[in-house]
Parts: structure tokens; sequence; C-alpha cells
């Protein structure tokens, strides 16, 4: 616009000098200045006002003139068409395109962008919702039973007396039996030492006494020790209480007479388990009842329900509440890991990557030149001619300018050359061919 106003003022200032050579012309007649400013002026107004009328011609109806004005909203649908070539072939050419791919590494952007925080986020969004998607379409009730079934065979093919024997010698090396002992008496102590033992042991000695009351000798012991007082049920459940409890408390000691018997058996017991084939025998026996018994449907499938809960992926106590969750994660971290480390396998893919977007330029390539069209259609003939004149309108405006400027130097020129040239050498040679 700033170029405009100054082509506009050029051409107002060539007029107005135009029309002081045509007074002063008229005024003082004919003098070699006044000719020469005259033609100047004449000459620069005349290519002034030619570039105006081709420039203005471009986007509007010059003097209201409508033969070959006003071109670019007429055509309107050819322009819009040389916009979108000119974008196709030019700017975004294909060929453009995949010159500039093959310098790019592909998996370093990648790489950036998950390590950034968005992409962080992005990435644990990712592995969330595929995990949900799978166990969306997961069958939880075909995987209870594949499960039931392989704990079955393996509880069948794995040897229950190893196992016991294993797991009895890593707990007596290791000292777990005497932790788990220690807890054991922890336990029972306080349990014994609550209000309701108290209460147990009452009413297992009235039931005793029930018992003994029903004998003639029985009844009679019962009375005695009540008129004498010396038989106090109350007292004595409380007393046993005390005793059970002083008992217990002695076992917390691991030089008890008791403990070492108990850990003394316990290793006669895996000796005799490893000679013992009849007690082998039994054992397995057992466990195929139990293995038979245990309802291990059950028990599996309300495990795969709880565990593959989808609600638990993002459910009220947070993304990372779902242990699986983070077990996929976890998994997904590492391979992510791996993959940064391995440059081998960064340029195998960044080959693939590549070839999927060159088959995808090939193939879309056109969707660039539809989207200009779409965009460019929207415009109005007025908004066409403005998006042009905006783009060029700077050197449009000195397209006028240089008009008036090389039509000022052309009549300077021709001024001369008439005045100094033509007159004085070239008419006096052509009237002597006339006459």
């Amino acid at each position: 616009m700033r170029y405009r106003i100054i082509a506009n003022r050029v051409l107002l200032f060539v007029f107005l000098c135009f029309g002081m050579a045509a007074g002063l012309k008229y005024s003082y007649g004919n003098s070699f200045w006044i000719d020469l400013l005259f033609h100047v002026t004449e000459a620069s107004l005349v290519g002034g006002l030619a570039d105006w009328f081709a420039v203005t011609a471009l986007f509007e109806k010059p003097l209201g003139i409508p033969w070959h004005t006003a071109l670019i909203p007429r055509n309107r649908e050819k322009t819009i068409e040389a916009i979108v070539s000119m974008i196709e072939q030019e700017l975004l050419s294909a060929e453009l395109v995949r010159n500039k791919l093959v310098k790019v590494r592909i998996t370093q952007y990648l790489i950036q962008w998950v390590d950034s925080d968005r992409g962080k986020q992005v990435f644990t969004n990712l592995v969330a919702s595929y995990m949900e998607h799978i166990l969306n379409r997961l069958d939880k009730g075909e995987l209870a039973a594949y499960l039931t079934t392989i704990c079955k065979e393996q509880a069948n093919r794995t040897s229950f007396n190893r196992q016991i024997k294993s797991l009895g010698r890593w707990a007596l090396a290791e000292g777990k039996d005497e932790q788990l002992l220690r807890i054991l008496l922890d336990e029972l102590i306080e349990l014994v030492n609550q209000d309701k033992s108290s209460k147990t042991i009452y009413r297992y000695l009235k039931s005793y006494q029930r018992q003994v009351m029903k004998k003639p000798a029985g009844k009679l012991a019962v009375w005695l020790g009540e008129q004498t007082d010396s038989l106090n049920l109350v007292e004595l459940s409380k007393a046993l209480q005390q005793d059970v409890t002083a008992t217990l408390i002695r076992l917390q000691s691991p030089r008890h007479p008791v403990r070492r018997w108990a850990r003394k058996r316990m290793f006669d017991f895996l000796e005799k388990l490893e000679q013992d084939q009849q007690l082998a025998q039994t054992l397995e026996e057992w466990k195929q009842q139990v293995v038979i018994r245990l309802p291990l449907e059950q028990l599996v499938g309300r495990f795969v329900e709880t565990v593959l809960d989808t609600e638990q992926l993002t459910g009220k106590k947070g993304l990372y509440h779902s242990p699986l969750l983070v077990w996929g994660l976890s998994q997904a971290k590492t391979y992510w890991s791996i993959f940064k480390n391995d440059e081998k396998m960064q340029d195998w893919l960044d080959v693939r990557l590549r070839q999927a977007l060159f088959n995808i330029i090939e193939r879309e390539h056109s969707f660039i030149g539809a989207v200009a069209r779409d965009a460019l259609s929207t415009y109005s003939d007025q908004d066409i001619s403005r998006f042009i004149e905006d783009k060029v309108g700077d050197d449009l405006a000195w397209i006028r300018i240089n008009g008036s400027v090389v039509g000022a130097i052309v009549g300077l020129l021709l001024f001369l050359f008439l005045h100094f040239i033509y007159d004085p050498y070239f008419v006096p040679v052509i009237r002597s061919w006339i006459h």
C-alpha cells in the first residue's frame, strides 16, 4: 500500500508538471527549455498513465473500460489453477519433498519427541490404550480355563516330595522356620490375651462340667467343690489363659526344648521323606486329591478378572495403580532404551519410514493441490485480487513509477534527438529531396 500511494503521488506530480509546462508553453510560446520540459513531462505522463492502466486492468476496470480489463477476476479459475500448479509442481513438488526427506533422520526426531515431557505422556497413554484394547478383545473365560489346565498339568508333573524337601532344606538353612514360628507365636500370644479367649475357655470348662455331672460321683465332686469354693470356673479359665500365655512366651526362646525338638523332628521328617517311599507315595496321593478338589477354576477366574480389569488402567487411584500397566510400561521402556542405543535398528526403521512416506507422497501428493484449491475457491473475486496484489503489489507499484521515469527519459532523448540532430541535419536533406 505504501508503494501504491507513492506511485499515485508520482503520477500526480507528473500530471502537475505537465500542466505547468503546458501553461508555460501557452503563455510564453516556444523556447528550448519550455519545449524540453513540455516534451519530457508529456512522455512521462503518457508512460505513467499507460502503466497505471495496464496494472489496474489486471484487477479492475480502469475508467470503466470493459475490454480486456479485470483480467484476474475474469480468469479466476485459471488463476487458481495456476497457483495450485505452482504449489504442486514447484513449491512442494513430489521430487523436492523426496529430496528433503532423504536427508532427514526421522528416528532422531522421533527419539527427541518421545523423550520430551509431552512425548512421555503420549507414550504412556499409547501403551495404556494399546493394553486396554488387547484386554477388551481378550476372552477372560478362555484364558482362565487355559491357565487352570496349565496349573493342573504342572502340579501333576511336579514332584510334591521334591518340592517339600527343597523348601524344607532352604527354610532350615536360612532360618526361615524360626522366623515363621516367631510370627506364629506373636499372633497366638495376642490372640490368647484377648477377652474372647478367656470366654472360650470358660465355655469349654462349663461344657466339661456338664459332662461330669451326668455321673453321680462327678455330680458329688462338683457340689463339694462349689460348697468349699474350690471350684470357680471363671478364675480357672483366667488361670488357664495366663498359663497358656506364659507357655507361649517361653516358647519364643530359640533354646526352648520344644522348639529344638520340633526342629529335629523336621530334619527327621525330611530324611524320612527321602527314604520312605510309602510316605512319599502317600503325600503324592494327597496332592492329587487336593488338586482335584481344589476349586482352581474359580480361583484362577477371579484372579484373571482382577488382574486384567481394564478399569484399573485409568481408575480413580491414578494411571499407575494397575500392576499390569506398570509391568507393560516397564517392558515398553526397556524396548525403547534398546531401540535408542541400536543404530542399525534406527537405520532400518528410517528406510521403512522414508519408503512409507514416499509411497504416501506419490499416492496423495495431489491432496496438497486439492487443499490449496479448496482454500482459494472460498475467495471472492475481490479476495483473489487482493491476495495477489498483497504479494506483488510493491512490484506493480514500481512498474508504474518506472513507467513515468522511463517515459521522461525517453521523452528527453527524443526531444534532444529532434532538436539537435533531426531538425538541423535530417530535415534540410529531406526538404531538398522533396524540392
